[in-house]
């Protein structure tokens, strides 16, 4: 699933449940304390994310863990 700043924005205050579903069962990550945990950060998360210029930013939500190399 790939989101605008302003898709997520949207989609956590208008329809949040809907969005915490789609996310357990795109991740494989459907446990309830990962859907409470969600269901708490990602209104924190939208709230920070409030700056025009980021509107069009793409945010990618998927099943691949993102791992960084520490060097």
């Amino acid at each position: 699933m790939l989101l605008t700043v302003q898709e997520l924005r949207d989609r956590v205050h208008c329809d949040l449940p809907t969005l915490v579903e789609e996310l357990a069962e795109l991740t494989g990550r459907g446990g309830e304390s990962e859907r409470h945990a969600w269901a708490r950060s990602l209104p924190q998360l939208a709230d920070a994310l409030t700056s025009p210029a980021l509107a069009q930013v793409h945010v990618p939500f998927d099943r691949r863990a993102h791992h960084v190399p520490l060097d």
